[in-house]
């Protein structure tokens, strides 16, 4: 078949990819709500875990850059979250 044509089966294909995709990020939505609610910001972990949903359910198309770029930005926030804390509670010790 000619370059860019679809066969039937392909639509198999995309659709598992689309929900293989989903599931990932609802399952990595998951994990970083469950982090960053034990580190103390339920309200941050909440505001994040829906745009990484929002953006992967927008982006599923782009498996490998989205999810790639999402999952260091949340592991950037989180521990940029957990710094804050830290430094909050030395400064509460003193």
């Amino acid at each position: 078949m000619p370059p860019g044509w679809v066969v039937p089966g392909d639509y198999f294909f995309f659709a598992f990819r689309a929900a293989g995709f989903f599931f990932a990020a609802v399952f990595f939505a998951a994990v970083f709500l469950a982090v960053a609610f034990l580190a103390g910001f339920f309200f941050a972990a909440v505001f994040f875990a829906a745009a990484f949903l929002a953006l992967a359910s927008a982006a599923f198309a782009r498996v490998s850059c989205v999810s790639s770029f999402l999952i260091r930005a949340f592991v950037a926030v989180t521990s940029l979250l957990a710094r804050v804390k830290v430094f909050l509670a030395s400064r509460n010790l003193n």
